[in-house]
């Protein structure tokens, strides 16, 4: 909807400053925003004879206008109405009606000014002086918002804030808008360096060594005297969600709520207020000096760590269920790792992270794909049921990112894994993607990262109401052999991690299941049919096709590493492919190349989507490359969810590779891919004519052709649909077919 006052504030700075060096126009939209203001901004710089010009109302624009205007109002005689002008449109994008855009600062300006000071919190005199005028040109409101959550106590204590502190240097007028911010967090630690006597020049709104160290304690019968430290400690607990009377008067009420938050924070319980019950009020660590009983690592408890750890009273270890694909870092739980860590009397919890240090990874797609692989992960260690897993969000998510990409993705991990019915879910990450993506339901439990104190998810925002743990600090303990960096963190008790893991069994029975499954993943493709039966695990290469142009081998691997984020993968889910842009690539390219026969084309999809079906749950990797002198089409097979005894699963993978030797074509079968290399001696050995003649012409004519147009795009269709026909070509005429 048009404000027709903001409007006319729009007209009037475009038509006064457009044209000149350093203003830009703003859209004439009747709507305030960030872009009005920021034009206000640079009019504002202009008149005060700033050329360099910007978005931002920085210590320049303020020195500026206090050292020509210490105050603006109804005397104001310098003759510079555009100021006036200035301040009366800021009052209108504000809500605040001055009664028009005159120049000139009269009665209607002046009862505007005094009306938005009173809701400031300030003296309402209905003058501007500098820090009003910076106050005036932001987004900020000065009314409370319940839409986004704001209570008139917050309020209240934000503009107490104001009134007590805007005489200090480094203190501004904040939002009264009655939501606890970062921005409202700031000003209360300002006000606790000013009570605690720090200069202007030393208070900076951290809390720092000299801030934790000149804290009091307080305790029933304290009250505000000659510092405010009573207040600054109601503030605090009502910012933290237990409300109390705001009235400087440490009575039983304040007591109860000190209690109160001191069992939910795991503090020592007396309703006494020192420097750690500061700290957790204060800042998401806490006191990091702190001792905590759980702890996570990338490193693995070996049974001198575990002795470190138990020495050092940690009951609970968290550990990563898998390695990162791409990556040499080996975090996952080792093999014996949780019989060691159990014997040791210790619990564990299992983690998931793949990447997760940015918004685009997440997605609901991405999210199914986690929870399948953390599912399989989980029993394939022998997890119990009803295990939390914890995914990790792990880098400053704003709220906008939690919105539009982490509530979708855990949507996605809460429906799968309750699907899969074994596990629950758990989140990690700041406190507000925590509590956010626990207040929707999709998450049991929270690993805070209160470690990252400066991350605007955790300023501003209290302690999930689910925590579980809550990590603090990063520490070095032990010597030796027992040697072990963690990351310290605190315990609620609401999730104590688990105590033992079914036993799974390492026998070689289970191979069989294994080469089953994998055997089954194309009962209708005849390369991977003939392989029944005569499948080995150990991830050995081994041929099965041997020409003078054409080389097909084999291998299959327990050992498979998940999480690969390749463009060429087609995940698969539930036996269907799941949609990618890869997927749609393949298929896409095939089927719109002119001369392939329909056969060709419909096949290409009736491949992918029965690999698929026999599939079940995992992915489809393709790739291409050249080797002494031969393209190398690379087709891998990862199966994720083969079920075995005692309640687990195993993944396995098998790995098709086609060699063509194109240093060995005829002059008639031009190949378009420059290809460099050793030109080895070529052998050929005894093979089933017909079976391979399928394969070839079913895997390398239709998956190769899309593998080509994918890496090989500037080559010509026409050429692509003749190589097509010369694989085929070739095929038959080595095969006799």
């Amino acid at each position: 909807m048009v404000d027709q006052a903001v409007l006319a504030a729009q007209k009037w700075v475009n038509d006064t400053y457009s044209g000149r060096a350093g203003y830009s126009r703003v859209d004439e939209n009747g709507k305030t925003g960030w872009p009005t203001m920021h034009a206000l901004t640079r009019a504002l710089q202009l008149e005060l004879g700033i050329t360099a010009t910007s978005n931002n109302f920085g210590p320049g624009t303020l020195s500026n206008l206090e050292g020509q205007y210490s105050s603006i109002g109804p005397n104001l005689n310098d003759n510079n109405s555009n100021i006036v002008k200035i301040i009366q449109s800021g009052l209108y994008c504000k809500g605040y009606g001055p009664g028009a855009i005159s120049g000139t600062f009269g009665s209607g300006t002046a009862a505007a000014v005094s009306n938005m000071q009173e809701n400031m919190g300030i003296n309402a005199d209905g003058t501007v002086t500098p820090k009003v005028f910076k106050a005036l040109l932001t987004m900020d409101a000065y009314v409370t918002l319940e839409y986004y959550g704001g209570t008139e106590k917050i309020r209240k204590i934000q503009q107490w804030l104001n009134g007590k502190y805007l005489h200090r240097e480094n203190f501004f007028i904040q939002p009264t808008d009655g939501v606890y911010s970062r921005g409202t967090q700031e000003a209360l630690i300002y006000a606790i360096q000013f009570e605690e006597g720090l200069s202007d020049s030393v208070a900076n709104g951290n809390f720092g060594p000299s801030t934790r160290s000149n804290l009091p304690t307080l305790r029933v019968g304290n009250q505000d005297g000659s510092t405010q430290f009573v207040h600054l400690l109601q503030a605090a607990l009502c910012f933290n969600q237990y409300d109390v009377d705001f009235d400087g008067i440490f009575g039983n009420g304040t007591k109860s709520a000190v209690i109160a938050f001191q069992s939910f924070a795991m503090l020592p319980s007396d309703g006494i207020v020192g420097l750690t019950t500061w700290s957790s009020l204060l800042v998401s660590t806490g006191d990091p000096t702190r001792k905590g009983t759980e702890l996570d690592c990338i490193t693995e408890i070996t049974p001198d760590r575990a002795q470190t750890l138990v020495n050092a009273g940690y009951e609970t270890v968290g550990r990563y269920l898998t390695n990162v694909e791409g990556t040499t870092l080996n975090k996952k739980i080792q093999t014996g790792e949780l019989e060691t860590i159990f014997n040791a009397g210790m619990t564990v919890f299992p983690i998931y992270q793949t990447y997760g240090g940015n918004a685009s990874y997440f997605n609901a797609n991405q999210g199914t794909q986690n929870a399948i692989a953390a599912h399989n992960a989980a029993k394939n260690y022998g997890f119990p049921e009803n295990t939390i897993i914890y995914f990790a969000v792990d880098y400053d998510s704003t709220d906008y990112d939690i919105t539009n990409s982490i509530l979708p993705h855990f949507a996605a991990v809460y429906s799968k894994l309750t699907e899969l019915g074994i596990y629950k879910v758990g989140i990690y990450g700041t406190r507000n993607a925590c509590s956010r993506v626990s207040e929707a339901g999709y998450a049991i439990t929270s690993f805070v990262s209160g470690m990252s104190t400066g991350f605007s998810g955790n300023l501003g925002y209290p302690l999930p109401k689910n925590w579980a743990f809550d990590q603090i600090s990063t520490i070095t303990l032990g010597s030796g052999e027992g040697l072990i960096e963690i990351d310290n963190n605190i315990k609620s008790g609401r999730d104590n991690g688990v105590s033992y893991v079914e036993q799974v069994s390492p026998s070689d029975s289970y191979d069989a299941i294994i080469k089953e499954a994998l055997s089954n993943v194309g009962n209708d493709i005849p390369i991977f049919s003939g392989l029944a039966g005569n499948i080995v695990l150990d991830g050995e290469e081994r041929t099965i096709l041997d020409t003078n142009l054409l080389k097909v081998t084999y291998s299959s691997s327990k050992e498979v590493t998940q999480g690969d984020d390749d463009a060429n993968i087609i995940y698969v889910i539930d036996g269907q492919p799941a949609d990618n842009p890869f997927k749609a690539s393949v298929l896409g390219r095939i089927q719109g190349m002119d001369g392939l026969s329909n056969e060709v084309q419909v096949g290409s999809e009736g491949m992918v989507n029965t690999l698929a079906t026999n599939v079940g749950n995992g992915q489809i990797k393709t790739s291409i490359s050249t080797e002494f002198g031969q393209i190398v089409y690379t087709y891998e097979i990862v199966v994720t969810d083969i079920e075995l005894p005692f309640t687990t699963s195993a993944s396995a993978s098998i790995i098709l590779k086609v060699y063509l030797k194109t240093y060995n074509f005829p002059p008639e079968y031009p190949v378009p891919v420059a290809v460099t290399g050793k030109i080895n001696e070529v052998s050929t050995e005894a093979f089933n004519g017909e079976k391979i003649a399928a394969a070839i012409v079913g895997v390398v004519a239709i998956v190769g052709i899309a593998l080509l147009a994918i890496y090989a795009a500037p080559v010509a269709l026409t050429t692509l649909t003749n190589l097509a026909s010369s694989f085929t070509a070739i095929t038959a005429a080595l095969l006799g077919t």
